[in-house]
């Protein structure tokens, strides 16, 4: 049971609605059933909670650690889009 998550391809999606592909490329972006768009850490955390591994990870949202958590996130999302697409 998937809780509702949808996992989507973004080179495959038509763009839409959706922000451009480059921008969904360089960060994790979940799209909530009411159309809300979480973006980075707040995204990463919603979708883990679909998983058994959800109570582990829900530290990384609190207030006072997540503006930590958004930074380490953010590093790492540009060296990994950096690595896979070579560019910033």
């Amino acid at each position: 049971n998937n809780g509702g998550l949808e996992l989507r391809d973004i080179h495959e999606v038509d763009e839409g609605d959706l922000p451009p592909r480059d921008t969904l490329l360089r960060e994790l972006h979940l799209q909530k059933a009411d159309g809300d768009m979480l973006v980075g850490i707040d995204a990463n955390v919603a979708a883990w909670q679909h998983t058994r591994y959800g109570m582990l990870l829900r530290w990384m949202a609190w207030p006072g650690i997540r503006a930590l958590t958004s930074r380490v996130y953010a590093f790492w999302a540009r060296r990994r889009y950096q690595r896979l697409y070579g560019r910033l």
